[in-house]
């Protein structure tokens, strides 16, 4: 993130070596039927709307679904997932000590509308 203004900062390409911090926003959905409001994917953030995000500490856990890991059959408990830009990836091994931000699966949750994964921060910036 770069500062711009009194609590207000824009976002910035990461780096390897960045701060991780979580997005977090009132979600919009295209409609309020009762079972589309359920699907995560219906929901999106707006075009140049402020969001507030939350800086990650170690010990930190947050929940996450399963299309926001890439890594294919690496995303499973147990696995270890880093920053690649802009997106999260899933591996196996324990990151390089030269990566800013790693955490842990420490969870797997399977709901009717898809799988979830509970995260363990080890390590930000």
């Amino acid at each position: 993130m770069a500062w711009v203004d009194n609590e207000y900062f824009t976002m910035v390409e990461p780096t390897a070596t960045c701060r991780v911090g979580l997005i977090l926003s009132v979600p919009i959905g295209p409609d309020e039927r009762p079972k589309a409001a359920t699907y995560e994917h219906n929901f999106y953030n707006g075009k140049d709307e402020i969001m507030r995000v939350y800086d990650l500490l170690i010990g930190d856990k947050f929940t996450i679904s399963a299309n926001g890991i890439d890594g294919g059959d690496a995303v499973k408990k147990g696995a270890y997932i880093v920053a690649n830009g802009y997106n999260l990836t899933a591996q196996a091994a324990k990151p390089a000590a030269t990566v800013g931000f790693y955490g842990e699966i420490v969870d797997v949750i399977n709901r009717t509308n898809g799988v979830f994964y509970k995260v363990f921060v080890r390590k930000n910036g």
